[in-house]
């Protein structure tokens, strides 16, 4: 991060750390991490015995404060605190699933897809998130009408009313013992 991102591309922005990503303090910050979300358990306490027993310079922690306030000036936050607005959902939803349907690949097609609506009659969703939405962590699962669109498929729909919706969580993957029956469920 410091060498290629922050000194060869010249970004000057800061780098944050995914959700409880950093399991050291002098380690992650001499890196080029300059912000620990989303506690920062190792960039407190632990930081800051580091700087005192000379493992992390204090140009180092200069160079995090510069970046972190320079894009807090750059948006105004001490000028007038960002107050939060409504995304625009129907817009940004459209968007986001023509992009996931153009990212998706198909190595081989042997005249499968596309699907027959018409003609299912069983649809099988097999693996850990069968049932449940895996919508990310922290604020990606604060959004209500963004975990009921894991059920894209049909819901609500004539069509998906005649089919039968099986769900499994691998079980030929787990032991004996804890395999899951297989169940069948109508999608509400």
């Amino acid at each position: 991060m410091n060498d290629i991102l922050k000194q060869e591309w010249g970004f000057t922005g800061f780098i944050t750390s995914d959700f409880h990503a950093v399991h050291s303090s002098a380690q992650t910050a001499l890196a080029g991490v300059d912000l620990e979300m989303p506690t920062g358990d190792y960039f407190s306490n632990r930081l800051k015995k580091d700087i005192e027993s000379d493992k992390v310079p204090m140009a180092v922690i200069d160079d995090k404060l510069v970046r972190r306030f320079r894009a807090m000036m750059e948006i105004g936050v001490w000028d007038h605190l960002p107050m939060p607005h409504p995304l625009p959902e129907k817009e940004n939803g459209a968007i986001a699933r023509q992009l996931a349907e153009e990212g998706m690949v198909l190595l081989k097609n042997n005249g499968l897809l596309p699907l027959k609506a018409e003609e299912l009659k069983l649809v099988a969703l097999i693996g850990p998130y069968a049932q449940r939405a895996s919508t990310g962590a922290a604020a990606a699962r604060t959004c209500n009408r963004c975990t009921r669109s894991i059920r894209w498929m049909g819901s609500g729909t004539s069509c998906a009313r005649r089919r039968r919706w099986l769900f499994s969580t691998a079980p030929t993957l787990l032991p004996r013992q804890q395999r899951r029956k297989w169940t069948t469920s109508p999608l509400s």
